[in-house]
């Protein structure tokens, strides 16, 4: 089953588009632009029309998508290209798609996902769209003349108009066919500026010179797959403007002394009356060990080397090591007479694997301890990282109260015990970040043994006296240490091992232990770490008129409970309607749209006022972001 998908992403800010943590009824897909680095394009003519873009003109984009099966299916592969639509006159919608030029992936029997996110770039060449960009100038002429400009007005300077572009995605799924779960967005569009170009005078062809095939190249670097790790490709997309129609060969040559080819391309007219050809080429980094010459290989250029005998264009040149920082150089290269090159295009691919954890967190409940000794405190670690995997961690004890003296590595005390090491397994979270937590409990005071790392454990004896302690997390088998984060809560424990007061027994190992009985409700001992936290994300209007959309978040490690979301409707400074409707449970850094539906339009409201949660019904870490007002 096959579905294509209309909505893109919002253009000059990266969006952020996140996997719904609830299982879809039916297949659903969205496909949205992230980048785009074409803003203009440069629209050229002669004898009072418009006939070709600015040579080597490309669209350059980078996308993301987002699929889910359903509770049936599986995805078995999608597609993505760019449409282009205008911006003014009576044609609606996107009416010109470039599906010959598309990033493509299928998945084998067995190893379809049922969840899949994925990203990646798009270069499409101005073959593909020169005619309809093209046209948007004609058709400014046409208007400017309709309203009475002659061509000495309209010609006299630049015209701008602008055309919106967005990426389209058909996914193929298998099981049960259903709606789509992803709401589009009609913000959601980029657009790209059309500069018409002034015309001074007219450009007269003598059809009689002898111009060679190829007078003009260019070549520019995209990422085409996006993979977390190398090998990485990269689309090289090589431009040739001529003279006349005509067969020629060219080369890619690197600032290593390498090249590949040699190509053969075919120069022919286009409607404009320019000669063109264009294509792509896909450079895999970090480079092979070179080969024979030939189309796709490498071989060596001796005594040719780019800047000079031991030296390359910026200092730059192609690595082999493929978990290292890689930086290519290329340019084309036209074989024959004459012999015309591009300009060296340059890219800095990072392969090096990102560390599992980057930053960790931490609270410990209780914080103080008051009564009989040994006594537990529970340790609640979460921990985000940059890629998927099992990681070891050790927990290091400081005594605040003990000396600083004797040069031991300290955190406001003296370094006493490693406790550890501990297994942690770092897992990709549907909004792409990587997280997990763990909780470890610590019996205190804490005696030398031979059964862990530093040589401490928990002490069988009942000591008295007041210490406190704070906690460290490291990582032995990273090649440096994350980032800490502890937030405004201060990762300290304290315990007073003299007489109970109020006591309320809780069980450790090594007995019962007395601690101090809460004076607050149950579990409002516990750090903002402990605790959910939803909170209200984005409030946007639907393509339905009674209908608006709002973006709710758990922005915590800890799954939140069901809750409701009450939305009131203003107008003529009374409340008219109040509409409240059912938040499901989200898991931790996921998110959901909430569909409000009104009885009247929303666009007539004078205000909405959204409240999340509205009978703390929800114990959160931060209550005041739950909040939120529309106005139209």
């Amino acid at each position: 089953m096959c579905r294509l998908s209309t909505a893109g992403a919002a253009v000059g800010a990266l969006a952020s588009a996140l996997l719904s943590a609830a299982p879809a009824l039916a297949d659903s897909e969205f496909v949205g632009l992230t980048a785009l680095h074409t803003t203009s394009i440069e629209v050229t003519g002669s004898n009072l029309e418009y006939t070709a873009v600015k040579p080597l003109s490309v669209i350059s984009v980078e996308f993301t998508l987002k699929t889910n099966a359903g509770e049936s299916g599986r995805l078995k592969g999608y597609k993505v290209w760019l449409e282009l639509g205008s911006t003014t006159g009576s044609i609606p919608g996107f009416e010109y798609p470039m599906p010959d030029h598309y990033h493509k992936k299928t998945f084998p029997v067995g190893k379809r996902p049922k969840i899949h996110g994925d990203k990646g770039a798009l270069v499409v060449p101005a073959l593909a769209w020169q005619d309809f960009v093209v046209a948007q100038c004609n058709g400014l002429v046409a208007d400017l003349r309709k309203d009475g400009q002659s061509d000495d007005q309209i010609f006299r300077k630049d015209r701008t108009t602008s055309i919106k572009v967005r990426a389209v995605m058909k996914a193929e799924f298998s099981g049960i066919a259903g709606p789509n779960d992803y709401a589009d967005d009609p913000d959601n569009i980029g657009y790209i500026k059309v500069v018409c170009k002034a015309q001074v005078k007219s450009t007269v062809f003598d059809p009689d010179a002898l111009l060679p095939v190829v007078t003009e190249a260019g070549l520019q670097l995209a990422k085409t797959t996006i993979k977390k790790s190398c090998p990485l490709d990269l689309g090289a997309a090589v431009q040739f403007r001529g003279g006349r129609e005509g067969q020629f060969q060219y080369r890619l040559r690197f600032t290593d002394n390498r090249y590949m080819g040699p190509f053969t391309g075919t120069m022919t007219r286009q409607p404009s009356g320019d000669y063109r050809f264009g294509t792509t080429h896909k450079i895999t980094v970090p480079l092979p060990p070179g080969g024979h010459a030939g189309a796709g290989s490498f071989t060596g250029l001796p005594q040719d080397k780019p800047g000079g005998p031991g030296s390359t264009p910026g200092g730059l040149a192609a690595q082999q090591t493929p978990e290292d920082l890689h930086k290519l150089g290329l340019r084309v290269e036209v074989l024959g007479d004459p012999q015309v090159k591009s300009d060296w295009a340059t890219e800095i691919v990072d392969c090096r694997k990102k560390p599992i954890v980057t930053i960790w967190s931490g609270g410990v409940t209780p914080k103080k301890h008051k009564g009989v000794c040994p006594a537990t405190a529970t340790l609640s670690l979460q921990f985000r990282g940059g890629r998927a995997g099992d990681f070891t961690y050790v927990i290091k004890v400081f005594n605040v109260d003990a000396s600083h003296g004797g040069g031991l590595e300290t955190l406001g005390g003296v370094h006493i015990a490693n406790v550890g090491p501990f297994k942690g397994k770092m897992t990709q979270m549907p909004d792409g970040s990587f997280r997990t937590s763990a909780v470890q409990n610590l019996q205190f005071p804490l005696k030398k043994t031979q059964g862990q790392i530093g040589g401490y454990a928990a002490s069988a004896s009942k000591p008295s006296g007041k210490t406190t302690y704070r906690f460290k997390v490291v990582f032995p088998s990273q090649a440096h240490e994350p980032m800490q984060e502890h937030g405004t809560v201060p990762f300290e424990y304290t315990q007073d091992c003299g007489p109970a007061r109020n006591p309320a027994v809780a069980g450790g190992p090594g007995g019962l232990a007395q601690t101090d009985r809460p004076n607050t409700a149950p579990g409002s001992g516990s750090t903002s770490q402990m605790l959910p936290d939803l909170k209200l994300v984005k409030v946007k209007k639907s393509f339905k008129p009674f209908e608006l959309l709002v973006q709710v978040a758990n922005n915590s490690f800890l799954t939140t409970k069901p809750t409701q979301l009450r939305a009131t409707y203003k107008q003529g400074g009374a409340n008219k309607q109040k509409v409240t409707v059912k938040v499901p449970p989200l898991k931790p850094g996921a998110s959901k749209w909430i569909p409000v539906t009104f009885k009247a339009p929303v666009a007539q409201a004078d205000s909405i006022h959204i409240q999340l949660d509205p009978n703390n019904t929800v114990k959160e870490a931060k209550e005041t972001n739950n909040a939120a007002v529309y106005q139209p």
